[in-house]
């Protein structure tokens, strides 16, 4: 019965180990210039979606997260033409944290 939960256990460890050296392939990355779209026509781009597509981040909108947004790099990468997002400027949606001092103020 123990030789045999050892064979059992032996196979499967040779199964993941399998399984984890055939995923470690190569994979070539993007092409700066964007995507290949082949004969797709992404003129037109339209994202729907919650305040993940907006761009919302670290507990706020602002334009520094929104230019990054999932819709935004698809866009890019499709090199979309009228893709149009209005973006929040500075102080952004709620007011952004800003992390000031390490020290905390001391009060006599």
């Amino acid at each position: 019965m123990k030789r045999k939960r050892n064979l059992i256990i032996a196979v499967f460890t040779m199964a993941g180990a399998l399984a984890l050296w055939m995923g470690c392939a190569s994979v070539d990355p993007i092409a700066p210039g964007g995507a290949n779209t082949g004969s797709a026509d992404f003129s037109t781009y339209v994202a729907i979606g919650n305040s993940l597509t907006a761009g919302f981040q670290s507990g706020g909108l602002v334009e520094k997260y929104q230019v990054v947004s999932y819709p935004a790099l698809i866009a890019q990468s499709t090199r979309t033409a009228t893709h149009e997002m209005p973006l929040i400027s500075e102080n952004g949606i709620p007011f952004q944290l800003v992390f000031e001092q390490i020290v905390p103020t001391i009060v006599l």
